[in-house]
């Protein structure tokens, strides 16, 4: 995380810059790195001006102002105006991705021939139990529904080896 501050009008404060350094670490957990910020302090009569602008690797981006007498509250504020606008970001992006659906046509060739398999029929069970049945098969894959989620779920066996699942939804 890169944090650069300034301060327009006013003394370079220590003691803020180690305040903002500690309560920026939180948007770590928000944020995917690399995450830049920057922190513009400035003061004008008796009130003091924050401006927090955040950026980071998925393209979330941010800005906010806030104005108080007291430059720890203003900047507190600014900070939570900042984060709720990354959640909203996030939660756009989140849900446009719940939207989409994938079609896929596909075309077969008059030379290839395409055999029907027996009904696949699905079983509800835990995680360790349909890798059990996996390792039974000959196919790569095994389809069953998760007892605990009641989502169907995909697993199967990697070419390098391991395992891995494919939760499906719809």
């Amino acid at each position: 995380m890169e944090v650069s501050l300034t301060f327009k009008n006013l003394e370079s404060n220590e003691g803020m810059k180690d305040y903002v350094e500690r309560k920026v670490q939180k948007l770590k957990r928000l944020l995917k790195e690399p995450i830049e910020v920057k922190v513009v302090f400035s003061s004008e009569k008796f009130l003091y001006h924050v401006d927090l602008y955040v950026n980071d690797g998925e393209g979330i981006n941010a800005k906010a102002r806030e104005s108080q007498e007291d430059l720890q509250s203003a900047f507190d504020l600014v900070l939570d105006k900042v984060e709720r606008q990354i959640k909203d970001q996030k939660g756009r992006f989140q849900s446009k991705g719940k939207e989409v659906r994938v079609h896929t046509l596909v075309e077969v060739h008059p030379s290839l021939k395409l055999s029907r398999g027996e009904p696949y029929p699905l079983k509800s069970m835990a995680l360790e139990e349909a890798l059990r049945e996996l390792e039974g098969r000959e196919e790569d894959f095994y389809v069953f529904i998760h007892e605990e989620t009641g989502k169907v779920n995909l697993i199967y066996r990697k070419k390098k080896g391991g395992y891995g699942l494919i939760e499906l939804e719809g």
